[in-house]
């Protein structure tokens, strides 16, 4: 995060909430420029959580004046592509027909890790292996 703050008097503290959670920013290396120049660049490193996260600056200075600005950062997890992949023999397309009431189910499943469990379902309802 980048921000930068003007204040007509000196800055009395600055407080970062993300997500509800604050901390303050160290002020100690703050440095006013000439009279009547109360300026700082706020640079400060946030880990996003997935979805919608909330930024607020809340800044005071030493006059009791207190401005907050507040900002939104939507963040989606990226995909992670599955270790795993699932190579059918039997059926070998989407849509197979058949006219008998049983049907052999045949997959190979290659792992990039060891397979600890393996779940078949028909027609969303669990079937067991």
């Amino acid at each position: 995060m980048h921000a930068y703050i003007q204040s007509t008097n000196q800055l009395k503290s600055v407080v970062i909430y993300h997500n509800s959670v604050n901390s303050e920013y160290d002020l100690s290396s703050y440095r006013s420029g000439s009279t009547g120049e109360y300026n700082l660049t706020l640079e400060h490193n946030i880990a996003l959580g997935n979805g919608n996260n909330s930024i607020i600056i809340k800044a005071a200075n030493n006059s009791g004046t207190t401005t907050s600005d507040i900002r939104s950062v939507y963040y989606n997890l990226p995909v992670r592509i599955s270790d795993n992949e699932v190579v059918w023999q039997a059926p070998s397309s989407d849509n197979a027909v058949t006219n008998t009431g049983k049907f052999k189910v045949i997959a190979c499943i290659k792992s990039m890790s060891k397979i600890t469990q393996i779940t078949l379902f028909l027609n969303n309802n669990y079937v067991g292996i």
